[in-house]
């Protein structure tokens, strides 16, 4: 008996022993995944600083070089602030980014919107080494002197500049034979690109050497016959585009739309086809060729950037109504548009914020009372746009 007890007592202490080993393990498992989601947070949270925030670090240390600091952008150096508080450093940078000094249009005054991002983004960098925002008290609140120079700029700044809505002649008129290709082609992505509320970034070249957003491709439209994919276009009755990486962070985000059985001029299916056919037809293209590629009257292939697209939109507009405000016109009216005749048409807020890929609610800044603004109620009904499905995959 007693050497039986005695053989239980060790089968339990090797059972304790085997379960403490296992929590140790597990609870090494659990660190270490914890470990691994902070590692990649802190991995995804880089990138992000990276982008937003490198051109004011930049201009932030330009200015410090300017003034004779170098290699001490934190101020740590009692010989660099050279008895100055360092609160003022960032002051006189507010100045100096109001003017634009150190970009690319020194003397041209930049709002006091823009100027405040910068100065944030700067201090938060300081904050992320561990160190004081140097424009905010310990109580968290901006320091005086910075709310009355952000409150100084704001006042003499212009009325911002929101983009405008396009009335539905300005479609039908942007559009042009083939024997001109760079304006065929901007006649089609534009007619193509409203009916997906599509960022300027995503159908054509952006002036942003890191745009946000990813330019879409071939590979990313696909059309649909009875819900599945076909290579009839002709016979297609849905088409799907697919945004690999949006501005607002969603991924792989599907949307599609049907066919018009009212409107061949306005069919989004037809459009988009006529695109990818088009595309495809130039020698050395692929399903990677972007959706803004143009091939030139001597056979050489381009890309239809922003700029091109508001020039020409500005041109059509222009044409059409002279005392329209031009500088409201840009290949970014597009979401202005659909968000406005959406509206117009009688869709609730939701489904103008749902249909658009917003979001945020910054689709209202973008709708407009005014007629002079926008008249599309007639292409929307030729489209069947509220009968339009955003679909995930």
């Amino acid at each position: 008996m007693r050497k039986a007890s005695l053989h239980s007592r060790d089968e339990g202490d090797a059972t304790r022993q085997a379960c403490d080993i296992r929590a140790k393990r597990g609870r090494a498992f659990i660190l270490s995944s914890i470990a691994g989601g902070t590692s990649v947070a802190k991995a995804a949270n880089t990138v992000r600083i990276n982008q937003k925030h490198s051109r004011a670090w930049s201009r932030w240390n330009k200015y410090l070089q300017h003034g004779g600091i170098r290699f001490d952008p934190f101020l740590q150096n009692p010989h660099s602030r050279r008895g100055i508080e360092i609160r003022y450093f960032i002051l006189g940078f507010a100045f100096v980014l109001r003017y634009d000094w150190f970009g690319t249009n020194r003397g041209k005054q930049l709002t006091a919107g823009v100027v405040r991002q910068y100065i944030g983004s700067v201090c938060q960098t300081f904050v992320r080494r561990g160190l004081a925002d140097p424009s905010r008290l310990q109580s968290g609140d901006l320091r005086p002197e910075f709310e009355e120079f952000f409150r100084a700029c704001k006042k003499v700044d212009p009325a911002p500049n929101r983009k405008s809505g396009l009335q539905t002649k300005v479609f039908r008129k942007i559009r042009a034979p083939r024997s001109k290709p760079i304006l065929h082609a901007i006649g089609e992505l534009v007619n193509g690109a409203v009916h997906f509320a599509m960022r300027a970034c995503e159908y054509t070249l952006s002036a942003d050497p890191a745009p946000l957003t990813k330019l879409l491709t071939i590979r990313d439209i696909v059309f649909l016959k009875n819900g599945r994919p076909t290579t009839n276009r002709a016979e297609a009755d849905h088409v799907m585009i697919t945004f690999r990486m949006q501005k607002n962070g969603k991924k792989e985000e599907s949307i599609v739309r049907k066919r018009s059985a009212v409107s061949p001029e306005f069919c989004p299916v037809r459009i988009w086809a006529g695109i990818v056919d088009r595309i495809l037809s130039y020698p050395g293209t692929t399903l990677d060729s972007p959706v803004n590629t143009v091939q030139f009257n001597d056979g050489s292939l381009g890309s239809i950037t922003s700029a091109a697209v508001s020039a020409r939109l500005k041109a059509v507009v222009h044409k059409l109504d002279t005392t329209f405000p031009l500088e409201k016109v840009t290949a970014h009216s597009i979401r202005a548009t659909y968000a406005t005749m959406l509206f117009r048409q009688g869709a609730s807020l939701e489904t103008v914020k749902l249909m658009g890929r917003w979001k945020s609610d910054a689709f209202l800044l973008y709708i407009r009372q005014n007629s002079l603004m926008v008249d599309v109620s007639e292409a929307l009904q030729a489209c069947d746009t509220l009968n339009y499905i955003p679909v995930n995959n």
